[in-house]
């Protein structure tokens, strides 16, 4: 008969695995050089300020380089 495991010990083996990879990207940690958001709706909606406002906060943070828009009304 199979011996089974205890769950304790698959939840060790994910926080290994987890902060292997947490690891892994805090080395390769770098700003994207280009973000472009394609924004379902025409300038000044609320798309269109949710949109802006992620990528305003993406360059505050470093994340990314520079941030373009691309708004397409009607393309919801």
């Amino acid at each position: 008969m199979a011996q089974l495991k205890s769950p304790f010990s698959y939840l060790g083996t994910a926080g290994t695995l987890l902060a292997g990879l947490a690891a892994s990207f805090a080395l390769t940690a770098s700003a994207l050089d280009t973000v472009k958001f394609m924004i379902p709706a025409n300038p000044g909606g609320g798309w269109d300020t949710t949109g802006r406002a992620l990528g305003k906060a993406m360059t505050d943070a470093k994340v990314a380089d520079t941030v373009s828009y691309d708004n397409k009304g009607g393309a919801a």
